[in-house]
C-alpha cells in the first residue's frame, strides 16, 4: 500500500489535516476512550465511510550549516479510517499510529495540524 503522490501534492495545495478532536469522557469501565478526529476532506475529494487515511507530519528544521536554511521533513505519524463524511469534512478514528519508525517525532500521536492524504494501493 501507498499514498497516491499526485494526491499528495494536491494536499499539500490544499492543505487537508486535521482540524480538530473529541474523545469520550471515561466512565471507569476499563475501556479505552474513542477519540474523533475532524478532518477537512470529504465526498467532493472522493473520501467515504471506510477510506483509509494517511497521516502526516511536517518538521521543519534550520540547517546551520547551509546559510541557516529550513528544510521541511514530510514524516508519516499513522492512519485514519474514515466514520462519517460529508462534502468537504469527515469524522474518521485511528487504525494505526506508527511506531516503528526511527525518525524521532516529539509527539507520538496524531495531532491537529497533522497533515492527510488518501491512502491507495498499488
Amino acid at each position: 500500500l501507498a499514498i497516491n503522490f499526485l494526491g499528495f501534492s494536491q494536499l499539500m495545495a490544499k492543505n487537508y489535516m486535521i482540524y480538530s478532536m473529541a474523545q469520550d469522557i471515561p466512565m471507569g469501565d476499563g475501556l479505552k476512550p474513542k477519540k474523533n478526529y475532524y478532518v477537512n476532506i470529504g465526498l467532493q475529494q472522493g473520501v467515504k465511510i471506510g477510506t483509509e487515511l494517511k497521516v502526516y507530519r511536517l518538521l521543519n528544521r534550520t540547517n546551520p550549516y547551509s546559510t541557516d536554511k529550513n528544510v521541511t521533513f514530510t514524516v508519516e505519524v499513522g492512519e485514519l479510517k474514515v466514520v462519517h463524511a460529508e462534502e468537504e469534512n469527515s469524522i474518521a478514528e485511528v487504525s494505526k499510529i506508527k511506531t516503528d519508525t526511527s525518525v524521532f517525532v516529539e509527539i507520538p500521536s496524531l495531532n491537529i495540524g497533522d497533515h492527510v492524504g488518501v491512502k491507495t494501493s498499488n
